[in-house]
């Protein structure tokens, strides 16, 4: 990335090399697509985490705190049926996957 001060400097940023390998840490929503309400599980254990629910534009429309039960259900019927983001954040761990939710109201 180059930048240019308003004197005129310029600086570049340093390159740094992300590598993205399938994630030891694998989540998987189910249902998808959901009516409403889905329940996640994952590989590894995560203790303590933030779920975001992402429009796909990445605007954050809800958040709930990461609740490590399998038979934990959350509840998004208040979102229209469409295709959103859930992002699971815990410490340097992040996991991202698309669903889709068909609401019948």
């Amino acid at each position: 990335l180059r930048q240019t001060d308003f004197n005129g400097d310029i600086e570049y940023s340093r390159i740094v090399h992300e590598y993205i390998t399938e994630s030891q840490n694998d989540m998987q929503i189910f249902p998808n697509p959901c009516n409403g309400k889905f329940g996640i599980s994952t590989t590894n254990s995560i203790e303590e985490g933030t779920i975001s629910i992402q429009n796909l534009i990445g605007s954050v429309i809800m958040q709930f705190p990461y609740i490590d039960d399998k038979n934990y259900t959350y509840n998004v019927s208040s979102l229209p049926s469409g295709v959103y983001i859930l992002r699971l954040s815990s410490g340097s761990t992040m996991i991202m996957k698309r669903f889709v939710i068909t609401n019948t109201k």
